[in-house]
């Protein structure tokens, strides 16, 4: 098997370019999306966390962002007075704030569901059937060795799973 690691290398450098390509669709549609929905792309997601758990914490919130908990209040301010999202003091921990979406943060829900898969579909709109379901095959396989792994930790939480920043050595994403 003298092969193996040289294919490994090459499908390594593969993945690499196809995250920045799909992190940068991402990126685009999220520019997009807040230009649609009249927010920042930032309080965009926030909201979108926010709608998908009520009563999240905001330092939880930061977390899942990738983002400091001031930057975090600094959006959730800004929401709050525009009556998108509301906080409430945690009654079990005073100094805890928890996050909940006003019923004016159903408007927003549209523009996001609208473009939330666009970039996606842009990049497999030229893969076959028989490539399509390949990949399918591969990234299941990836997907459930990588929840295995995660589960078996208890250590590992979601934020810490993604680096804050690409390295700039390589393939740095812009």
């Amino acid at each position: 098997m003298p092969n193996a690691p040289v294919r490994r290398a090459a499908l390594e450098s593969l993945v690499a370019v196809t995250f920045r390509h799909i992190v940068t669709a991402t990126r685009n549609r999220d520019r997009i999306t807040g230009k649609a929905a009249g927010l920042p792309t930032a309080q965009l997601r926030l909201l979108a966390i926010a709608r998908r758990e009520p009563g999240i914490c905001l330092s939880a919130c930061a977390a899942r962002l990738n983002l400091d908990v001031s930057t975090v209040s600094t959006l959730v301010r800004a929401l709050g007075a525009a009556r998108i999202v509301r906080t409430v003091t945690d009654p079990s921990d005073r100094r805890r704030k928890l996050l909940y979406p006003r019923p004016a943060a159903a408007k927003y829900r549209a523009p996001l569901n609208h473009v939330h898969a666009e970039p996606l579909r842009m990049l497999l709109r030229h893969l076959t059937a028989t490539e399509l379901r390949s990949l399918h095959r591969g990234l299941a396989a990836v997907a459930q060795r990588n929840s295995l792994r995660q589960t078996s930790s208890t250590r590992t939480t979601r934020a810490s799973a993604f680096p804050r920043r690409m390295p700039a050595s390589g393939g740095a994403v812009r």
